[in-house]
């Protein structure tokens, strides 16, 4: 009984500050919106949203299939019954989720409800579209349990090849001794980074109007830790190859990255910021795409926030102060 209790009140309280946190989301966001009105463009507004919301979703499918069998399930229950039965509480809290998601994407444009809307529906079209034969189901149940394993696994290295795996487009090609070829091959054969990007650039877009002057820092540091996929395409350790072809590799990567910035904030100091960026993105995908690992963790309290371990603040962490701090100056000279 105290038990249930217990429950029942973590659900209510988890529950009033997910709602109180996104109350006070929309009313930031359309009050930005409200001070900024003349600046948007409602095509280039529309256009962004739309991009962001249907790339999003085919994301999050990836990741996080909406419909999907887990092997367990296969054993106990579907194969027993003869019947396929799937669990709705996590369809509905993605749909319900993305839909609060596409809310604040709307309220950033003024049209609040319209995008929830839309969100929900493209989500469920995304989510159900596929084909659902069984050898489907249970690959889409492999790939959510990989992506929930992954966010508590504190080893890079095993992350990332698994990623790969579980991701990779299979295509047969004609061998080739050029590294940056190569490199190439292993990008597009790796659809999940090319959706990251397009995610973050229409993110980007889709706000800037709200976050003004921070647009172009957020968008830099989101860059800079994608860049470590992108080097990770140019590693080839294994092979004894030289360790330059990262650097150039990332070297590809910051150019986007300087025209959308430039874009966004039209500066006075181009070189500046060009070598901010180059800076940030070629550190940061360099050292996060080295393999690290967590063996042992202690913890030190806080005494704030409860006990924290060094550890994974480290592994988290990693590669990323440089490209906050290039992420800092960059919104300096922006203003």
């Amino acid at each position: 009984m105290i038990s249930h209790l217990n429950r029942i009140i973590r659900f209510i309280f988890l529950l009033g500050l997910g709602a109180w946190t996104v109350y006070s989301m929309l009313s930031w966001v359309s009050s930005q919106y409200e001070a900024s009105v003349d600046g948007h463009s409602l095509i280039l507004g529309v256009f962004w949203s739309a991009v962001l919301v249907l790339s999003g979703s085919l994301l999050v499918e990836k990741f996080l299939p909406l419909l999907s069998i887990s092997k367990l399930e296969w054993i106990y229950q579907v194969r027993p019954t003869g019947q396929v039965k799937f669990n709705a509480r996590e369809p509905i809290a993605q749909i319900v989720a993305f839909s609060l998601f596409g809310m604040v994407l709307g309220a950033a444009h003024g049209q609040m409800w319209l995008w929830l809307i839309i969100s929900c529906l493209v989500r469920l079209a995304t989510g159900l579209a596929k084909k659902r034969s069984l050898p489907s189901l249970l690959t889409a149940g492999e790939k959510k349990i990989l992506s929930a394993a992954s966010l508590s696994v504190l080893d890079s290295g095993l992350v990332a090849d698994a990623t790969t795996i579980t991701h990779l487009r299979w295509k047969e090609q004609a061998p080739t001794a050029n590294y940056l070829v190569l490199a190439g091959r292993r990008f597009f054969r790796r659809p999940h980074i090319a959706l990251m990007m397009l995610v973050i650039i229409s993110f980007t877009f889709s706000f800037s109007g709200i976050f003004g002057a921070y647009s172009a820092s957020i968008f830099l540091l989101l860059w800079s830790v994608v860049g470590a996929d992108v080097a990770r395409c140019a590693d080839f350790s294994k092979l004894h190859a030289p360790g330059h072809y990262k650097a150039v590799v990332l070297l590809f990567h910051a150019v986007p990255a300087i025209g959308i910035v430039l874009l966004i904030t039209d500066p006075a100091h181009v070189l500046v910021h060009s070598l901010l960026i180059v800076v940030s993105v070629v550190w940061a995908g360099i050292a996060r795409s080295r393999p690290r690992r967590v063996d042992q963790i202690t913890y030190i309290d806080s005494g704030i926030a409860g006990p924290v371990s060094p550890e994974i603040i480290r592994f988290y962490l990693a590669g990323l102060p440089p490209a906050l701090f290039a992420s800092l100056l960059l919104l300096y000279f922006s203003v």
